[in-house]
């Protein structure tokens, strides 16, 4: 047994004295838990609406905006963390959630964050002349 402790520390450099050595994370769990790689954002939908939102800051349309902004507590051990938060010119706050496909715990935090929260939320999917916007709790849809 000592002998075997021996060459897993001498492989890996980690003293398993204590224990087994650490795995190392995957990179699907590092994006699960929100580690990305710096600059870049967790998917392709997210990269276009923030040059979309560029260019409607270019325009005067928006004040300011911030990918991952904000993280607001819904209740115990759960939290929202929208992937945009905008300041229109109006001065209003609207959060944009880009989904390309939403599983059904999505679903439930963003209408638990619209009816807590007095922000607008925004579900943000892709369609072939650019965005579609919907409205969390609303039934009107528009294009971006």
């Amino acid at each position: 047994m000592r002998g075997s402790v021996k060459k897993i520390k001498e492989k890996s450099g980690v003293d398993t004295a204590g224990g087994c050595p650490p795995r190392p994370i995957s990179s699907l769990a590092k994006r699960a838990h929100g580690v990305k790689r710096s600059g870049q954002y967790a998917s392709k939908l997210e990269a276009r609406f923030a040059a979309h939102l560029d260019m409607r800051r270019a325009a005067g349309e928006v004040l300011w905006w911030q990918y991952e902004g904000i993280t607001l507590r819904l209740g115990y051990r759960t939290s929202y963390t929208p992937d945009f938060i905008v300041q229109e010119t109006s001065g209003e706050i609207v959060l944009y959630e880009c989904k390309g496909f939403m599983r059904d715990d999505a679903a439930v935090k963003l209408k638990v964050a619209a009816s807590l929260f007095p922000f607008r939320i925004v579900l943000v999917r892709q369609s072939k002349t650019g965005f579609l916007c919907e409205e969390v709790g609303h039934e009107r849809e528009r294009d971006a």
